[in-house]
């Protein structure tokens, strides 16, 4: 029997896994073309396992409320790369393992979704769009110096409005 959640996680995964010989999966017929309204799930579980090389510090507690894009976890080794709150909610459990290792994160969605909105720097916003003109030009291989080019313009942007903040006081 094949296991297509594993196949999906080997696919989804970061880099360090790769898959070398495909698998074909000759099935009979064609899809209906029918698409149906999938209810709203009554609770969501957030799992830092799938996530590899990273150690999750939790920023949240059981009981407490989150709204949707609220902060659940971040990595302990890079603080930057934070993970959000797919549903609106009370965090009901933090499942534990061995050494208080995070497991597993269970939350108990509301009726009604709350999202919570992010404010954007334009320096961010800038390095953002300098790197997706740079990865839009297929420079697959020259992942790094697009990364550096779009930190360069964040760092430029970022001393431009610390000199325009010291004129202006």
């Amino acid at each position: 029997m094949i296991n297509l959640r594993s196949i999906l996680q080997q696919i989804i995964m970061s880099n360090d896994i790769q898959i070398k010989n495909g698998l074909t999966i000759n099935l009979k017929g064609a899809p209906e073309n029918i698409v149906k309204k999938a209810s709203f799930p009554k609770s969501v579980s957030i799992n830092p396992l799938n996530f590899h090389l990273i150690t999750p510090k939790m920023v949240v507690k059981v009981g407490d409320k989150v709204k949707m894009g609220d902060v659940v976890f971040y990595s302990k080794k890079n603080p930057e790369i934070k993970f959000c709150s797919p549903v609106s909610g009370t965090i009901n459990d933090i499942v534990r393992g061995a050494k208080r290792k995070i497991l597993e994160i269970l939350i108990d969605s509301d009726d009604n979704q709350n999202i919570k909105k992010h404010k954007i720097s334009k320096c961010y916003r800038k390095s953002i769009r300098s790197f997706n003109k740079c990865t839009r030009k297929k420079h697959t291989r020259k992942f790094k110096k697009c990364w550096r080019k779009a930190r360069k313009t964040y760092k430029k942007c970022r001393g431009r409005r610390k000199r325009m903040r010291k004129r202006k006081r």
